[in-house]
């Protein structure tokens, strides 16, 4: 009969919204009340916006040409709430809920709403409003994010897709509400260009089937409380003052009235959960009047700091001493942002048996900014956990270019401010974070111009995505501070766009006065639009810094921005011993250019099998690698080469080979007939070899040629030239002969 009222009604709304009289009732083949409509008697705004646009009664005046709506100019982030007295205590059977008519916009259509409901309250003056007055339960969560495609496609839709946008919203209760003070609060709503709630008229119904003459006073509420484990939970107990009661116990999983789910056999005053959860019990009179208890949410502690157990992980690292660690004891999702302004190790703890495994703290969708922001006093790590931003990728799991379709996003996972610290631990992962506001998927460091923040990476950063195109990108990390990379690091599956104001990086951007350490780690599978995994565009002339490298490192590429030769904040450092391999990418860079150098005490032995430039080819030059054009003859020596010796049994010759490449150099070397026995000769480092005071007989000689004192290719060796030195003339000894007749 219920669900068929509510089709009565529906198809009488515009009806109804007409009518200004206090109550009206739709009979259908009987004298049944089908539901009345409730004029509240006290609106308040204290503690949200003060007003915003409209008169807040214009929302219950069921006129569809007014409207009130939360602030907007600025808008206030807690402003999206109203609060109601009904005027007495009744059974709310339903609602609706008309949105903004306006054709061309929908500002302010709640994509969640959130109806809490309270039998008792303090003070309902409007003059000190708290939550603290009320006993507020949480009746019912709505959910409109069905009509995200709708909206996102507003400018093509025909007028029967907007009358489903725009249409009055009924909203059912499963279990009709015993209740006087209703407050309805919007966390996020689709808007244009301010997030604000707007109401055209929302209209309350009660139920008058239910008698209520004998409801029920509950004088002790069942308790939320929280526990280490599911053994240790105590009983839940509610007490009246009426006799002649029964009692039903519901168990809620959203931690609402209206999803509230029978548990069989729970109908004594007592009960003892067995699970964690939220529960509520159904007070019931003789007559069938009946009230709710208060919701009680049975937890499991969040977190332990010494010997210090917290519900809330938010206040556990509140409370936290400087240098000590927060051990997280289940997965946490967390609602609102954390500064950290001391030293604070957060790590996995398991909370029976002590062992370590790793937790998740979760980003919820009421988190709009950064989870967590090191403060310039501040020194976090992290340890054995997992930061996760709630981001539900494609097919392959991976930001790429895909769009979330989790509708959780926000700002960076943790920002660092100046000289703040982050450690992210071997075992620590930051992952899944779509942020839609700044550069840095998963971290974000920022600089002041004196003062440097220091990021230090064991573990993984997987997964993030930035989606705005900014010249400080970064899919996974974007910093101008310094940035510590070490081995066993991955950086990998991150995303940025392509933007035309500057280099970004897949995997890792560093911009302005940003330091890049690189001591081991592997940034692979990251994309963008211009350097898939690193872009270094440190442009700071006041600080210049190299890329300093070593260890063991996988890089798939790393764009070294506009790099040339006199920038030298743009060049590697490798100040230690080398292996794995780095793809280099260079902006304006030319043949020739330094793209790294060695320090002294540094073996040179794998360097240029690390080293990969673009299409060229690498070499060394005293310290330093370069990267240019191989090295080849395009004019070879001849196999052989005669010459006649001088009257005086003397000769000279020249030999000569053409190369091209980037900064040849040249051996020339003397040897036996099959080249054996090779002999450097020592000052012969052209293109050509001149031979003085030759005798008569033959010699050997060839030349080598390589990039810079060697090259990645290694050296080019010539053909071997025999030098034949012949008699000065053929008739000599004729002409000797005919002289001394």
């Amino acid at each position: 009969m219920k669900k068929w009222r509510n089709k009565i009604l529906s198809a009488v709304l515009v009806l109804s919204l007409l009518l200004t009289s206090s109550s009206f009732a739709f009979a259908v083949g009987d004298d049944t009340d089908y539901g009345t409509r409730i004029e509240p008697t006290a609106i308040s705004l204290e503690g949200s916006s003060r007003k915003g646009d409209g008169d807040a009664n214009n929302a219950f005046d069921g006129n569809t040409s007014t409207y009130w709506e939360s602030a907007w100019d600025p808008v206030v982030d807690d402003s999206r709430f109203i609060t109601l007295d009904l005027g007495s205590w009744t059974y709310l059977s339903h609602l609706t809920f008309i949105p903004r008519q306006k054709d061309t916009q929908f500002n302010g259509i709640p994509k969640y709403l959130y109806i809490y409901v309270s039998d008792v309250t303090t003070d309902f003056s409007g003059t000190s409003y708290s939550d603290e007055n009320y006993e507020w339960k949480l009746a019912k969560i709505v959910d409109w994010t069905d009509l995200k495609s709708l909206i996102d496609n507003w400018g093509s839709l025909g007028q029967e897709d907007k009358n489903k946008v725009q249409s009055a919203k009924e909203i059912e209760f499963n279990n009709d509400i015993s209740t006087r003070y209703v407050k309805l609060y919007a966390p996020e709503t689709y808007h244009h260009g301010g997030e604000t709630l707007f109401i055209t008229d929302l209209t309350f119904y009660k139920n008058t089937d239910i008698a209520n003459s004998n409801v029920p006073t509950i004088t002790t509420q069942p308790q939320s409380n929280a526990y280490l484990n599911k053994n240790a939970i105590a009983s839940l107990n509610v007490a009246v003052t009426e006799s002649n009661i029964t009692y039903q116990w519901y168990k809620t999983e959203d931690g609402t009235l209206d999803s509230g789910v029978v548990i069989p056999n729970a109908i004594a005053s007592t009960y003892q959960p067995t699970d964690f959860g939220n529960y509520f019990v159904k007070v019931t009179s003789a007559d069938g009047s009946y009230v709710f208890s208060n919701i009680a949410e049975i937890k499991s502690f969040e977190a332990k700091v010494n010997n210090n157990y917290y519900v809330s992980f938010k206040d556990a690292v509140s409370r936290a001493l400087n240098g000590s660690t927060i051990e997280v004891l289940k997965d946490i999702e967390l609602s609102s942002p954390i500064t950290i302004d001391k030293e604070i190790t957060i790590k996995s703890v398991d909370n029976l048996i002590r062992t370590t495994q790793l937790f998740t703290i979760k980003r919820t969708a009421g988190i709009n900014n950064e989870m967590f922001t090191v403060a310039t006093t501040g020194n976090l790590t992290l340890d054995n956990i997992i930061i996760d931003g709630g981001a539900v990728w494609g097919e392959d799991n991976t930001a790429a270019t895909a769009t979330s379709n989790s509708g959780i996003k926000g700002g960076t996972l943790v920002k660092v401010v100046n000289n703040g610290t982050l450690t992210v631990k071997a075992g620590a992962t930051l992952q899944n974070n779509e942020n839609i506001s700044s550069a840095g998927g998963a971290i974000s460091a920022d600089a002041d111009g004196s003062n440097y923040s220091n990021i230090h990476v064991y573990g993984k950063i997987l997964n993030n995505k930035v989606i705005e195109s900014r010249w400080n990108n970064g899919g996974g990390i974007a910093s101008d501070g310094d940035l510590y990379i070490y081995e066993g690091a991955v950086i990998s599956g991150n995303f940025a766009p392509q933007s035309n104001e500057g280099g970004e990086g897949g995997g890792i951007q560093i911009f302005q006065a940003g330091s890049l350490y690189l001591y081991g780690g592997t940034i692979k599978d990251n994309k963008a639009g211009q350097c898939n995994n690193i872009s270094f565009g440190n442009g700071d002339s006041a600080r210049k810094r190299p890329v300093q490298l070593m260890g063991n490192v996988e890089i798939e590429s790393i764009n070294l921005k506009n790099k040339n030769a006199a920038d030298t904040n743009k060049t590697i450092e490798v100040v230690g011993e080398l292996s794995g391999s780095i793809n280099v990418i260079l902006g304006n860079g030319v043949d020739g250019d330094t793209i790294a150098t060695i320090n002294e005490n540094v073996s040179k032995e794998n360097i240029l099998r690390v080293f990969k430039v673009n299409d060229k080819i690498t070499y060394l030059s005293g310290n330093e690698v370069k990267f240019g054009t191989e090295a080849n003859y395009s004019t070879n020596l001849a196999s052989e080469k005669s010459i006649i010796a001088n009257p005086d049994g003397s000769a000279s010759t020249t030999l000569t080979v053409e190369a091209t490449g980037t900064d040849v150099t040249y051996e020339w070397y003397s040897c036996e007939a099959n080249g054996d026995n090779p002999q450097l000769m020592a000052g012969q480092i052209t293109d050509t070899l001149t031979l003085d005071n030759l005798t008569i007989g033959s010699r050997y000689y060839y030349c080598v040629i390589d990039n810079g004192d060697e090259s990645k290719t290694g050296p080019k060796t010539s053909i071997t030239c025999e030098v034949k030195v012949t008699d000065f003339y053929p008739c000599s000894k004729a002409i000797e002969k005919f002289k001394s007749i």
